[in-house]
């Protein structure tokens, strides 16, 4: 788990101040992002990318590729980017002369129950990449191997963007607060992203027709403090018919997400 600095605030609703924390002992209330795939199964299917899909390097997030893909056959779908863990997730973006800076607040909570907030600088994002965040997720088509898991890696897009609203989703009893940030995601609620948002797709032109593993893997670049990252992909095994009019992608079989136990 990532490591913070030394200096928190003494106020649960302060994002800015001095002082050290007098409670003792301090534990990290942190978010815990997990892919929603119940957004996924709903809205999956082939589509056509117009002029505003770009796209982006899973190797380097920071990388857009300017070719026009427009007309191209791409599958797309909603996506729920659902926050499970006991604290906020919040960060805010600040325009500096290298690039958009991101930094996320988050809670610690001492032994006598008293919270408070540190912030740490997440993320440079270079100038001319306008409305375009925060690496949020990439989405991955595998073959299938022989023995069922996961084959060569087929395709990879990333998505950035972050938090524009939090819809209930799961009880995690957050046992501090944060005021609301430039971008935002309550514990225990997800964000949903329309049917072919921003980035939000997978490029399939010329990609054969047969079975492939679909991964959606939220935070994939780890920039996010979270605490538990293992838990940040869900995969769906898919079928691709190219041959179909017009081409068809479905769902054989899906993870399901789910609501963390009490």
């Amino acid at each position: 788990m990532k490591r913070f600095g030394a200096i928190s605030v003494p106020a649960v609703l302060a994002l800015i101040g001095g002082g050290i924390a007098q409670g003792g002992v301090l534990t990290d209330v942190l978010p815990d992002m997990q892919p929603w795939s119940a957004e996924e199964i709903q809205t999956f299917g082939i589509s056509t990318a117009n002029s505003n899909d770009k796209l982006v390097s899973c190797d380097d997030w920071t990388q857009i590729d300017p070719t026009n893909i427009s007309g191209q056959e791409i599958i797309t779908f909603q996506v729920g980017s659902a926050n499970l863990g006991r604290g906020h997730l919040r960060t805010r973006r600040q325009s500096m002369s290298d690039g958009w800076h991101f930094f996320q607040t988050t809670s610690q909570i001492d032994e006598a129950g008293t919270c408070s907030a540190i912030e740490q600088e997440i993320a440079i994002i270079p100038p001319g990449q306008g409305s375009r965040w925060l690496p949020l997720a990439s989405f991955s088509l595998y073959n299938v191997a022989e023995d069922g898991g996961l084959g060569d890696l087929v395709v990879c897009q990333m998505k950035r963007w972050c938090c524009l609203i939090s819809i209930s989703t799961c009880s995690t009893n957050p046992p501090c607060s944060l005021p609301p940030q430039t971008d935002s995601i309550n514990a225990g609620t997800r964000d949903v992203y329309p049917f072919h948002w921003q980035d939000q797709f997978i490029p399939v032109e010329g990609v054969p027709s047969g079975q492939y593993w679909f991964v959606h893997t939220i935070n994939p670049a780890g920039l996010l403090i979270e605490s538990d990252y293992s838990n940040n992909d869900v995969y769906f095994l898919i079928e691709l018919n190219q041959e179909a009019s017009p081409p068809t992608a479905r769902i054989l079989w899906a993870e399901q997400s789910m609501c963390p136990a009490p």
